[in-house]
């Protein structure tokens, strides 16, 4: 591994609050302080699964430490495969009996015994690793199954009670940490998060807001007006029904919006809202100034990139002579990411406030993990974190897109150097499987100090209402002789 990446991986021990972000299961160390903040990010289909009972979405938090083993062991051991009954109720023999689910394992203990069982449901090793005294037995669960190990100590004497056990997600053992129970705490949302494109909507525990993405740009200022035969009705969702004959000598132009709206610069947007039958001569559409130049929507919608001074300014047109009989329009806007041109009005403030509760972590190590059908697509957490690791598990079950950490005891090795990595800047290290099954390091910045939280909120909120003030617009209907097509 390279010093760049030791690096790297110092900083994740510096003092003070960091942000940890990744996929669950999110395995990080705490001293025990309270979260500063979390978030959670909407996922294509919704993460939230419906509760009948409070009428909500529902997101289940489980909190647990790294350490599996509850502390319950056995006389004697399980006889085979189906658990059903201990042998051996004198002796010196001890076994455990855990539920745990698909991925690689370590059991480790405080002095070396000798493993005389090793069962799964579908798996009896007798003498798993032969006569021999170990303290560290790594195992691997295709399934989710109870495992169970029985063993006595090197002396074959009593076993004594302040031995310690650990069994733990992990390739190889680390430092030892009592157990903690599973903590599951409930996240309730009057909405699912969701993904509206290559955007997620999130949920943010500081702000106690459920952060929107607004699909449709267009805000509909324009009122119900009749101009030279033709009258435009503005609907309760903004859509627009025009009926009548331009009987004028010029081009009728309805605007939805006189003043326009900022959008980013360079971008792709798509207009959409035309009826099908539209044309771009002698019929009706919405034509819409991009910042340059003209784009037209005839029925399909219209893909363009903002331009110019980035302020778009969309229209329906009605030409001279055309007849318009209950045609509705559903004006439009959104990001070119966003296939769906299901209409949807214009929400200014897409913010929810909602009650979210404070997350209980431990002192030690914490696996955070999501029970919904749905996972987030990311998950961020702030505080006092003093270390960063995940394991991966079996290849065949890994999401090609999983963001997984670096393991806890090449952190240890790593953290121990002394290499000059202070002036650099927070980052993490991403541990991901390769198709050989190594682990691979990604580096993103993704670690911000507390001061850089607190002055930095760019990244922690939905969009801003960039569109000017538009209350004082009522001239949005007139007739224009200056737009050719």
């Amino acid at each position: 591994m390279n010093n760049r990446t030791k690096r790297l991986l110092m900083l994740l021990e510096d003092g003070g609050r960091k942000t940890v972000s990744g996929v669950p299961p999110l395995i990080f160390k705490s001293d025990g302080s309270a979260l500063k903040n979390y978030r959670f990010y909407g996922a294509a289909g919704g993460v939230g699964d419906y509760d009948e009972n409070s009428g909500k979405y529902v997101i289940p938090v489980t909190i647990a430490g790294k350490n599996k083993f509850d502390g319950t062991l056995f006389s004697g051991y399980y006889t085979d495969s189906t658990m059903t009954s201990i042998g051996g109720a004198t002796g010196n023999y001890k076994s455990f009996k855990l539920l745990l689910s698909a991925g690689t394992y370590t059991f480790s203990c405080s002095v070396p015994v000798l493993i005389i069982r090793y069962i799964t449901s579908d798996i009896y090793r007798s003498n798993p690793i032969g006569s021999k005294y170990t303290q560290e037995y790594t195992f691997t669960l295709a399934n989710d199954s109870y495992v169970s190990l029985a063993f006595r100590n090197e002396s074959n004497t009593a076993w004594d009670d302040s031995t310690t056990i650990q069994v733990e997600l992990s390739q190889s053992a680390t430092e030892y940490e009592p157990y903690h129970a599973p903590t599951t705490t409930n996240l309730y949302l009057p909405e699912q998060i969701k993904m509206v494109g290559d955007e997620a909507e999130h949920i943010d525990y500081r702000e106690q807001k459920m952060h929107k993405v607004r699909k449709n740009l267009l805000p509909v200022v324009a009122t119900s007006k009749t101009v030279t035969g033709v009258t435009f009705t503005v609907n309760v969702d903004k859509s627009v029904t025009c009926n009548g004959t331009n009987r004028g000598t010029s081009d009728i132009i309805f605007e939805f919006n006189q003043s326009g709206i900022s959008l980013e610069i360079g971008r792709g947007y798509i207009v959409s809202g035309c009826p099908e039958g539209g044309a771009m001569f002698r019929s009706y559409a919405i034509q819409c100034y991009n910042g340059s130049s003209w784009v037209y929507d005839i029925g399909h919608g219209a893909a363009f990139p903002a331009l110019g001074t980035g302020i778009a300014r969309p229209q329906i047109i009605i030409p001279v002579g055309v007849t318009v009989n209950n045609l509705t329009f559903y004006p439009m806007i959104r990001t070119a990411n966003i296939e769906d041109d299901t209409y949807e009005p214009y929400i200014e403030n897409t913010d929810l406030d909602v009650t979210l509760p404070t997350l209980p972590i431990i002192a030690g190590t914490n696996i955070l993990s999501i029970g919904t059908e749905v996972q987030p697509s990311k998950v961020e957490v702030m505080g006092k974190i003093k270390a960063v690791s995940a394991q991966p598990v079996l290849l065949s079950r890994q999401i090609s897109d999983s963001l997984m950490f670096g393991s806890e005891n090449e952190l240890d090795v790593l953290l121990s150097g002394s290499e000059n990595g202070a002036d650099e800047p927070h980052q993490s290290a991403a541990l991901t499987a390769s198709p050989e099954g190594e682990p691979s390091f990604d580096v993103s910045e993704q670690l911000k100090g507390d001061d850089e939280y607190a002055d930095d909120q760019s990244g922690y909120s939905s969009d801003e209402n960039d569109l000017r003030d538009n209350s004082e617009n009522t001239d949005d209907l007139r007739c224009d002789t200056q737009v050719r097509r």
